[in-house]
């Protein structure tokens, strides 16, 4: 039935989502479907065609080095500063560890900051972490 629905050149596979039986067939055919479709080099206009652009969300920060301390700025990491409790141990490990995934820690890393250095958020007067 499901054949008869479709354009004869549409491709079926039957899978399960409970076994997931057909899944490995469904990936390889995706696969080769993929490949195929990036060799064709065809252009098409995109005359009329809107492009919607999410605003900016605030992720990107900077590092600067004035003197012997390390200065972070960016929006989202300094509501995260503003939101820690920098007298308690547990929330300034979490800014740490928020740091991290940020990539902001590699950084500072690569920019020679040392153990123990203190770190800036947010401005010179902004709150201090431990690097």
């Amino acid at each position: 039935e499901l054949r008869q629905a479709v354009p004869n050149r549409t491709p079926i596979v039957a899978i399960s989502a409970a076994s997931k039986d057909g899944v490995p067939s469904l990936l390889r055919k995706l696969k080769s479907l993929v490949s195929k479709q990036r060799q064709v080099k065809t252009v098409k206009s995109d005359e009329g065609i809107p492009v919607l652009r999410l605003p900016d969300q605030g992720d990107a920060w900077q590092i600067t080095q004035r003197a012997d301390e390390f200065i972070i700025t960016g929006q989202r990491i300094e509501r995260f500063a503003a939101r820690t409790d920098f007298s308690s141990e547990a929330g300034v490990q979490r800014l740490r560890d928020i740091m991290r995934k940020m990539g902001i820690m590699h950084e500072l890393t690569r920019k020679g900051a040392k153990p123990g250095q203190k770190i800036a958020i947010g401005g010179v007067e902004g709150p201090k972490v431990e690097y």
